[in-house]
């Protein structure tokens, strides 16, 4: 899983610099600025939960591969749910069927290393959730 960082503004979806590319990496999600619970011991500039939930534990605001790739999980578990047979390979072709395709900017030249943020061959392909759609999922009867 890419990072990719739709922060900057008159800019398309990019790939962040840190992130991972080139064919190996199969799809991109977001992972820049992402908050993110943590524990009271870290490295990262936090804050209290809100409404102080629970004081053993903080929120901050990081980003990265480590942040995007739980994204992508989050969905194949939603998508097993609704699918609880599909094989990992069905789920994949579900996730790449559903993601949405020429988002990122690139140069569309794989060797083109002058570019932070080329996906140096990789596909451009963009993590898309579908259950926004009050259609996608109906139960039944209703």
């Amino acid at each position: 899983t890419g990072n990719i960082d739709s922060n900057v503004p008159g800019v398309t979806e990019q790939k962040v610099s840190s992130s991972e590319c080139g064919p190996g990496v199969n799809i991109y999600a977001p992972g820049t600025s992402i908050m993110s619970a943590t524990s009271i011991t870290n490295r990262f500039t936090d804050g209290p939960y809100p409404f102080e939930v629970d004081s053993e534990h903080r929120i901050c605001n990081i980003g990265g591969t480590s942040m995007a790739a739980p994204q992508v999980a989050g969905l194949g578990a939603c998508i097993l749910q609704l699918n609880p047979a599909f094989t990992p390979a069905q789920l994949q072709e579900f996730i790449f069927d559903n993601s949405l395709k020429g988002q990122l900017s690139d140069s569309a030249q794989p060797d083109n290393y002058t570019s932070s943020n080329n996906i140096l061959g990789g596909p451009n392909r963009y993590l898309f959730q579908p259950f926004n759609n009050p259609y996608v999922l109906q139960i039944k009867n209703t």
